[in-house]
This record gives structure tokens, sequence and C-alpha cells, in this order.
């Protein structure tokens, strides 16, 4: 009879230990919304034409899931650069786009590391002058995170 409590507490402990090795850490969203606000703040300092931003979910696996964020400007705008930053200590991937007229330059940049704060992404010069929209799409998460684009000008 002792055989049973003993089975009984073994598959248990399992159990548990298989759910814990099988979940995604979760996101301390109090931290999540600490570096939102920071954020926030960067995007409104001098210089900065616009920024972009986003929850991203390990669930976005791959580029084209997420069509991603755009902001069309009202009339063409030559950019100086692109900063990215993302929440955590994960990484991911994205694609950052821009439109000239009719002229659209794409840049895919793999293991962005969030640890890393601000990183800059760059397009060639053609990509960042008569600017009429920016989009940016992030994928491969490899933890549930956010992330910002801050574009920059003159």
């Amino acid at each position: 009879m002792r055989l049973a409590p003993t089975l009984l507490i073994v598959s248990t402990l399992c159990v548990t230990v298989l759910a814990g090795c099988s979940s995604e850490p979760v996101v301390d969203q109090a931290a999540m919304d600490k570096w939102s606000t920071k954020q926030d703040a960067a995007a409104r300092g001098d210089g900065v034409l616009g920024a972009l931003s986003a929850p991203i979910s390990t669930r976005n696996p791959k580029p084209g899931v997420d069509k991603g964020i755009t902001i069309t400007f009202a009339k063409a705008t030559d950019i100086e650069g692109f900063d990215f930053s993302c929440f955590g200590g994960g990484t991911m991937s994205g694609t950052l786009t821009t439109s000239a007229g009719s002229l659209g330059t794409t840049n895919t940049v793999e293991s962005l590391s969030c640890s890393k704060g601000a990183q800059p992404l760059h397009l060639s010069r053609a990509g960042r002058t008569g600017v009429d929209k920016v989009g940016f799409s992030a994928f491969d998460a490899s933890q549930d995170s956010a992330w910002q684009v801050i574009i920059r000008g003159n």
C-alpha cells in the first residue's frame, strides 16, 4: 500500500519538472511599463521625426507573420538614422523598410540584442533620402518583449 503514495509523489514531481521546462519566462510587466515610459521620453527628443513601437511574442517566428508598424510622412523627408531598442535580455530580428516615391529599401537585421540598449539600424543614403514612409516588423523573438525604432532627422 505504500507504493501508491510514492508513485503519486514521483509522478507529480515529474509533471511539475516537465511543466517548468516547457513554460516561457513570464514578462515582468512593471519593468516593461517602466522601459516603455523611458522609450516614450526618448521619442520626444530633439531631432526625432517619429517612432515606431509594438509588443512582440515568441509566436512571431519568421518575417511576414506580422506586417509591422509604419509611419507615413506628410512630405518627403531626409532621415539621418534609425535607433532600435527592445525590452529585456533576449534577442529578436527585424526588417526595416523605407519608401521614397517608387524606390523601396529594405534591411533585415538578425539577432538584435535587447540587453545592448539603443542600436543603430543602417540603410543606404538612397534609403534615407526623400522618404515618404518607414516601416519596421520584428520577428523571431527569443522571449515576449517590446521594441521601438526612433527615426532621427536633421
